[in-house]
């Protein structure tokens, strides 16, 4: 996926290329994707009040040489939305152990506190975005396609997949994700990414962005935009957020041999915070100490804690 986020707008403009591949023994004639920032289009279901903000814009779909148009009703050949789902006729039929790849654009204003309050924006310095992309939804053994609506409050039922996500930002402005963080030395600033590269090496906190680097923490470009990349495989979901004013920590966390070759090996965990948010301080540590208890753990991925205050 690409992704841009415009903060004087509070709009996120993105493409993505879906390759979905058919584990069933069913041949498929449609793919059906969530949809869930629909949730803010007018007089969609839903079981709570949300603020209206248009829903989700999409302003193309392809697959292969072929663009497909927006229908009116199903069974006709292109894609129907019908509030938080979306059902694609592919030109061919998905044949078991087969693969099929869709190619859609599309952008959104950010909803203030939206999905329930769990994307959004706060102050203008600090977006946090979920539910933000068309997301493949389940074809199981016992209904076929899973077709409920997303209705704000609800646990979800999501496929496993691997994402490589480009997040395009201004400057000055910090970008944190999910998964594993692949281009630090093409976005930070010289003094920053040292620090963060101390962070990843250090059993105790470092400060990697303080309040005296606010403005100074990034490299320059022409544009006055930055992209930063980002990896993640098999897991159920991907958000990211996006701040100007925050104070970013990490260090690292023990997690044990998890490949057998009798040294200890670490993941990198980290907090992003505002001055505002105090009782954030001690995220990193508490978050050091959280793996062994919790007894989960995925090799490469940061663990960020956010300040959604």
């Amino acid at each position: 996926m690409n992704a841009e986020i415009l903060p004087d707008e509070k709009r996120v403009v993105a493409s993505s290329t879906i390759t979905y591949h058919n584990n069933s023994p069913d041949s498929l004639n449609a793919l059906v994707l969530e949809l869930a920032q629909n949730v803010h289009s007018e007089g969609v279901p839903r079981k709570e009040t949300v603020e209206v903000t248009g829903g989700i814009n999409i302003d193309s779909v392809r697959i292969g040489e072929n663009t497909l148009r927006e229908i009116t009703m199903q069974g006709q050949r292109g894609y129907y939305i019908d509030g938080t789902r979306m059902f694609i006729s592919v030109p061919s039929v998905i044949a078991p152990n087969s693969s099929e790849t869709v190619e859609l654009s599309w952008s959104f204003k950010v909803p203030q506190e939206g999905a329930g309050g769990r994307m959004g924006y706060s102050e203008d310095n600090l977006f946090f975005i979920a539910y933000w992309y068309p997301q493949v939804m389940v074809y199981d053994d016992v209904f076929g396609w899973f077709t409920d609506r997303f209705l704000v409050n609800a646990e979800f039922y999501h496929e496993f997949g691997d994402y490589e996500v480009n997040i395009t930002a201004p400057e000055q402005w910090l970008v944190t994700s999910t998964g594993k963080f692949n281009n630090p030395k093409e976005v930070l600033a010289p003094n920053i990414l040292e620090k963060y590269q101390e962070a990843q090496q250090s059993d105790t906190t470092v400060s990697i962005i303080g309040s005296n680097d606010f403005g100074k923490f990034t490299q320059a470009t022409n544009n006055g935009k930055l992209t930063w990349s980002f990896e993640a495989d098999n897991i159920k979901d991907f958000a990211f957020s996006a701040t100007s004013q925050s104070l970013w920590e990490g260090a690292r966390a023990p997690v044990g041999d998890l490949d057998g070759d009798n040294q200890q090996d670490y993941t990198f965990v980290d907090a992003v915070y505002r001055l505002s948010a105090p009782k954030w301080k001690k995220a990193v540590e508490y978050a050091q100490h959280s793996f062994f208890s919790l007894g989960v753990y995925r090799p490469g991925l940061p663990v960020v804690a956010h300040d959604i205050r």
